[in-house]
């Protein structure tokens, strides 16, 4: 199948990325990049358990605790698949209370494949609202109304933030309707 072909090549550069890494001709920068690089490649084909190791150790130009949140968000997805929703709505927390940090207060994240804006609002209400349906799919209502509750005033601020961009205004809206909100 094309995807497994694609996954098999993003592999194969995984593997040679780490031979570029270690053969030490590569520039501070380029290697850096690779790294960078890399990380996305564990992630493209759910390669968790390399991702998160990769971020364990940490990365260069990256802070521990974004290494620390973007591990966190990894386990989360991981969770998730093995259906261990309580372990999963752990590390989405850890994750959300990252995003909310001051460091993060300038945070945007832009979609290439649809123009759609993230800031960081509308990333930790997503992600309260993933706990919620977490919370709902184990049959804890209170808990999914607690989450519910705490993403209600950050998708305001989301809206606020991307009342000028009608694309992004345009999917947020969407997702606020799928939730109900």
């Amino acid at each position: 199948s094309p995807k497994a072909d694609t996954d098999r090549r993003i592999k194969d550069l995984i593997a040679f990325s780490a031979k570029m890494i270690d053969s030490e001709v590569l520039s501070k920068s380029a290697m850096n990049s690779l790294r960078e690089r890399r990380l996305d490649g564990y992630f493209l084909v759910s390669d968790y358990d390399g991702a998160i190791a990769m971020l364990d150790q940490g990365i260069e130009g990256r802070t521990p605790e974004w290494c620390k949140s973007t591990a966190a968000k990894l386990r989360a997805h991981k969770a998730m698949d093995a259906g261990q929703k309580k372990e999963a709505i752990k590390q989405l927390l850890v994750f959300i209370e990252y995003m909310l940090s001051d460091v993060m207060k300038d945070f945007e994240d832009s979609d290439p494949a649809n123009g759609v804006v993230y800031s960081r609002e509308w990333v930790a209400a997503k992600n309260y609202m993933r706990c919620a349906t977490l919370s709902d799919e184990g049959g804890d209502a209170k808990a999914k109304a607690d989450f519910t509750e705490k993403a209600k005033p950050l998708y305001k601020a989301a809206l606020e933030k991307a009342k000028d961009d009608d694309v992004s205004l345009k999917e947020l809206q969407k997702e606020m309707k799928s939730y109900g909100l």
